[in-house]
């Protein structure tokens, strides 16, 4: 792709956080604690590593509940993701 070829952007107009010069950042504990659930409950349903599922599950509640706390900072995005991976 070329830059002629890409439409032109006005200075500011569809992106709000270019205004103010900051941009949120995503909480990345909410993130990996629905990778985990989601690792977790793939292990579980195989009988053999059942056990390694369990402890999936658990680093998953732990970074959910890190990732809510991480979400209520200004500036921090990913609550519901976080919140997403403890109701699973």
């Amino acid at each position: 792709m070329t830059a002629s070829s890409e439409p032109a952007r006005r200075a500011g107009a569809s992106n709000p956080a270019s205004r103010t010069g900051t941009t949120a950042k995503p909480s990345a504990a909410g993130a990996l604690a629905l990778v985990f659930f989601v690792a977790g409950l793939i292990s579980v349903l195989t009988v053999i590593l059942a056990w390694i599922g369990v402890v999936l599950a658990i680093v998953g509640i732990v970074l959910g509940i890190v990732g809510l706390k991480m979400a209520l900072r200004p500036g921090v995005t990913g609550r519901s993701v976080a919140i997403r991976a403890l109701r699973s």
